[in-house]
């Protein structure tokens, strides 16, 4: 047995050497696949079933007229043999259908590792041993076998492995709970292409009724004839000439609904739904032992017809053959069989549903094949409006497509998470309790499941009888649930494909009516989309944007520069990317834009294409070189002013002034003319460029003559591009000044016009309005300084005016900033229900660091907005936000959260007429409410110091207005006193020293004195410089 193979051992029990027990024994572990006889004259009836049970094919009692049956049995036997050969071969060849034959098996399947621990199993575990699959996987198999099977188990695991296949293994297994039962489990080995060992398949089969069938066939004529009437299994006795019944037992009686008197008095055609021939043919099979088991379709006293499995075996009694059946009833493995069968066929629907609605009418016909499923509904569950979509009814009696569930039993299954199935007397205690209100027509029996993904109820499946009350039951329920699984997956696939589709839709509106150029382009550059704002910008029509590259837009010195932009972007994958660069116009002028740009990828991170704004910036570049050049003239002007302020003594004061403009502002001739006494002449006090000559001539102008004089009488500036052409010049200079532009100005204080400061050229068209404005500020200050007990005053009016003109750019700055960096600012889109359908990323960065629980986009778009609203800001959020989905208008408000002062707009999108959504932009304007406080009180002291009189009230008012921005507890003012070296404090307010008067000595005062500049310093500064 060891070096041969063989296909066929016939076996006598009783040998000098060993017996047939351990010869069977031997023959299966070395050869499973071999077939085995037991022909012997000296077992009994308890040694034949021990035989039986140890696996081999056929038992037979040697005697000559068994000669031919141990030749039949030896054609079966060899034939068997054949098809485990056949089989094993099979098995390896379609591995690739391992995993539906897995599932699906109507046996128990387990996958075993090495080591002997459980790495898989199918759907019958819970049949057979009442365990979950995930409490077994990762557990050891000996924790499914009996303690006495444990040795053989470990040592046949090592002979599947090194052999490849172990048949007709038999073993006790032990359930969950406690319970044994007896199984035949067939292994093979798993391996890979190499012959590498992956596992061990184990096919097992529950074979305690098989047992039991075969040792009743296996019994002996008497001992059939003494338990026959009694036995558990269904039993008949038949000619099988006649298919006259000749005896039945009890339990056939109790199976069929007729008494075993009835029984004899019946032919077996009038119990199995073949015809007569057919079931003549059969019978004789199973008299010639061709056949020995059977399936047949047999009907009930009741008229209920059951799928069977017929074991019949010929017997002798009195020299008559008859045959010998057991019945056993197959009913509920059949069913399952054809759920499998629906099962799949439901998977494959699925798998190639284009919409729900064929999918559901696929569903419907393969449930009628084996339950009532006329009356059937499948509906999507809308838990915003908390209401069913019907995508698929059939119903005898109620018909309606959609209704509020209220207290309906489908909203029951939707609250509870679980199926039900309910019964009239199961929904009538259901409304007595109050859970569920019943609407349409009664039904005597309803069915829900619950479309579930990870715990979401996506919809309802539900069918219903209204006339049988046994039309399905509690089996059905987890047929119904895989079902279900299945289109709970398409039902979120098909939303998820309708929400994408709404979502593109909407992202295609806003790309279309954004203001600003948005587009798309492949890797290398080439444009594939571009909204209609590209023709604003350069001209182009989409259509022609459409398929150029992004390099025939740009010039040659800008070439470089983008393809390494865009190089290092889809290599480093930044956020975005941002540059500023010029681009054609379609007419040949070039345009200066902001090039702001994202990578894509697809799901394996690889690079697919670049989206993006471009933007026109070039009022900002306008308005940054505006503010460039008033910041140089700011410079100059705070240089004039300091240097100005050195004099006290005013003739010097205007030679200086007229000497700096000149240098500074370079202009040719400046001069600085002082109204007389009577304020009839002006007169030429201080000149620089060829007006130095005429001031120290003492030359003068009537103010009735001249533009100089006309300034003077007005007290109005005036600017004159071509003197030739103004009848208010004279040139009084006769020719030694050329002049053909003149700018003058007034030098007026509050109450007095002190003259004016002219400014002349021998250009034409030399002035512009940024000059009238420069000298307008030098004017200010020049005659604050004149008039000497009124300089302070002046020179915070000349504060004022600078911070105004300050806040004024300020002002266009930010607007220009607000176009140019929109999406710096909080934005989300809304629906016309608070709703917020999309948000840029400074918003989403912004929330979460207020609510930890946000991560991405997907976790706010779709809730409302009203979340993220503060209810101090509520309310006006809630107005604004109804006037503008109402009037369309632009609605603008601000806020304050947590300190911050905010600026919010809501822009209405109309489409047509109507509003449909608005986007929500929220500026952050915390900075220059901040300078606008700033400025107030640098304004408000401006006023106390032109209308306070008295220096200690004026002192106090400083304190005061400096107290609303700054901390005043402890401030003073000090005087010093350079002939006695000593500081007082004519205004002192401290919360620790009192004091009037100190020598200056070396404190941080006299500091402050001797270097003449201003200091600010902190505690550890302080012990410093006192080190």
């Amino acid at each position: 047995l060891e070096h041969k193979y063989f296909h066929l051992a016939i076996v006598d029990y009783q040998l000098k050497w060993s017996n047939g027990l351990e010869v069977v024994h031997n023959i299966n572990c070395i050869n499973p696949e071999c077939s085995i006889i037991m022909f012997t004259a000296t077992g009994s009836e308890e040694i034949a079933v021990k035989v039986m049970k140890s696996g081999i094919d056929d038992y037979i009692i040697k005697s000559l007229e068994n000669l031919v049956p141990l030749l039949v049995a030896v054609r079966t036997a060899l034939k068997t043999c054949k098809e485990r050969i056949s089989y094993e071969k099979s098995l390896i060849v379609t591995e690739q259908n391992y995993k539906k034959i897995f599932e699906t098996a109507a046996n128990l399947i387990i996958s075993i590792d090495k080591n002997g621990y459980i790495v898989d199993c199918n759907q019958r575990v819970k049949e057979y041993l009442g365990y979950q699959k995930s409490e077994l996987l990762g557990k050891n198999m000996t924790l499914i076998y009996h303690p006495d099977d444990h040795r053989k188990i470990k040592k046949n695991l090592k002979n599947i492995i090194k052999r490849g296949v172990l048949y007709n293994e038999y073993y006790k297994m032990v359930r969950k709970d406690g319970s044994e039962f007896k199984v035949k489990v067939n292994s093979s080995r798993l391996t890979d292409a190499s012959g590498n060992f992956i596992r061990t398949i184990c096919l097992i089969e529950d074979i305690t009724s098989q047992i039991e069938t075969v040792e009743a066939l296996q019994q002996s004529e008497e001992k059939f004839r003494n338990i026959f009437q009694k036995h558990s299994a269904v039993k008949l006795l038949l000619d099988p000439e006649t298919g006259r019944i000749v005896d039945a037992n009890d339990a056939a009686a109790s199976f069929y609904g007729w008494s075993t008197n009835e029984l004899k008095q019946m032919n077996i055609n009038q119990i199995n739904t073949l015809p007569p021939e057919k079931i003549k043919q059969e019978m004789q099979k199973a008299k010639q032992k061709n056949k020995v088991k059977f399936e047949f379709k047999h009907k009930k006293a009741d008229g209920i017809v059951v799928d069977v499995a017929v074991y019949s075996s010929k017997i002798n009694i009195q020299d008559k053959d008859y045959l010998h059946s057991i019945i056993i009833d197959i009913t509920k493995e059949k069913r399952q069989q054809k759920i499998q069968e629906v099962q799949t066929a439901i998977s494959q629907a699925a798998l190639k549903a284009n919409d729900l609605s064929s999918l559901s009418r696929a569903i419907q016909t393969n449930l009628n094949k084996i339950i009532d499923a006329h009356n059937f509904m499948i509906a999507t569950y809308d838990e915003k409006n908390h209401e069913l979509d019907f995508i698929y009814k059939q119903s005898q009696k109620d018909e309606y497509k959609k209704f509020p569930l209220g207290k309906t039993l489908t909203n029951y299954v939707i609250t509870n998470k679980q199926p039900l199935l309910a019964n009239k007397d199961k929904i009538n205690a259901l409304e007595a309790t109050g859970e569920v209100k019943i609407i349409g027509h009664p039904t005597k029996l309803w069915l829900g499941i619950p479309l579930l993904y990870r715990e979401k109820v996506v919809g309802v499946m539900s069918i219903q009888s209204f006339e049988d009350e046994h039309a399905f039951d509690e089996t059905d329920i987890n047929m119904l649930q895989n079902i279900s699984n299945q289109l709970a997956n398409v039902v979120l696939r098909q939303q998820a494909q309708v929400e994408l589709r709404n979502r593109e839709q909407l992202y295609r509106l806003l790309a279309n009516n954004a203001i600003d150029p948005i587009w798309k382009m492949t890797m290398d550059g080439k444009f594939t989309y571009v909204n209609p704002s590209i023709q604003n910008l350069t001209g182009y029509s989409p259509e022609e944007w459409i398929g150029s590259n992004i390099f025939e837009h740009i010039g040659k010195k800008e070439l470089p520069v983008v393809q390494n932009l865009i190089k290092t972007a889809i290599e480093n994958r930044p956020e975005t990317f941002t540059y500023q660069i010029e681009i054609y116009h379609k007419d040949g002028h070039k345009v200066n834009v902001e090039f702001s740009g994202r990578v894509i990828e697809d799901s394996q991170r690889n690079p697919i294409e670049i989206q993006g704004l471009t933007r026109d910036i070039s009022e900002r570049l306008e308005y940054e070189k505006k503010l460039k050049y008033r910041a140089k003239q700011f410079q100059l002007i705070n240089e004039v002013s300091k240097e100005v302020s050195e004099f006290l003594e005013p003739q010097k004061l205007m030679e200086k002034a007229t000497t700096l403009i000149t240098k500074l502002f370079e202009y040719e001739n400046v001069s600085i003319l002082l109204l007389s006494g009577d304020s009839t002449t002006l007169n030429i006090k201080a000149g620089s460029g060829k007006m130095k000559d005429f001031f120290r001539k003492h030359f003068n102008i009537p103010v009735t003559e001249g533009i100089t004089g006309w300034v003077a009488c007005n007290g109005r500036a005036a600017i004159v591009g071509d003197t030739s052409k103004d009848k208010r010049f004279i040139n009084p200079y006769k020719s030694n000044i050329i002049t053909k532009s003149e700018l003058t100005v007034p030098l007026v204080t509050s109450n007095r016009t002190w003259g004016v400061l002219d400014c002349q050229s021998s250009k034409k068209n030399a002035f512009q309005k940024n000059d009238l404005e420069t000298l307008q500020t030098l004017a200010g200050q020049i005659a604050s300084a004149l008039e000497n007990a009124e300089l302070y005053q002046r020179t915070q009016q000349e504060l004022r005016e600078r911070t105004r003109m300050q806040q004024a750019l300020e002002t266009s700055e930010r607007k220009a900033r607000a176009i140019i960096d929109a999406n710096k600012d909080f934005i989300m889109m809304l629906d016309e229900d608070f709703t917020i359908l999309d948000l840029n990323l400074e918003l989403l960065k912004y929330i979460k660091q207020i609510k930890n629980q946000i991560k991405t986009k997907d976790d706010l778009i779709g809730k409302n907005s009203k979340e993220l609203i503060s209810k101090d800001n509520f309310k006006i959020y809630q107005k604004a936000f109804k006037k503008a989905m109402r009037t369309g208008q632009i609605i603008n408000y601000r806020v304050e959260i947590k300190q911050k002062h905010y600026a919010v707009t809501l822009y209405p999108l109309r489409k047509g007429k109507e509003t449909k959504n608005l986007v929500f932009s929220a500026c952050d304007i915390t900075k220059s409410v901040r300078e606008q406080m700033l400025r107030t009180v640098i304004y408000n002291i401006s006023n106390a110091v032109n209308e306070t009189e008295d220096l200690a009230q004026l002192l106090l008012k400083i304190r005061e207005y400096l107290g609303r921005i700054i901390d005043t507890k402890n401030f003073y003012v000090a005087m010093y006193n350079e002939e006695t070296n000593t500081i007082s404090l004519p205004y002192h307010q401290d919360t620790k020293d009192n004091i009037d008067e100190f020598p200056a000595g070396k404190t941080l005062t006299a500091y402050v004195i001797n270097h003449n500049t201003s200091l600010f310093l902190k505690q550890k500064e302080i012990e410093e410089m006192r080190n």
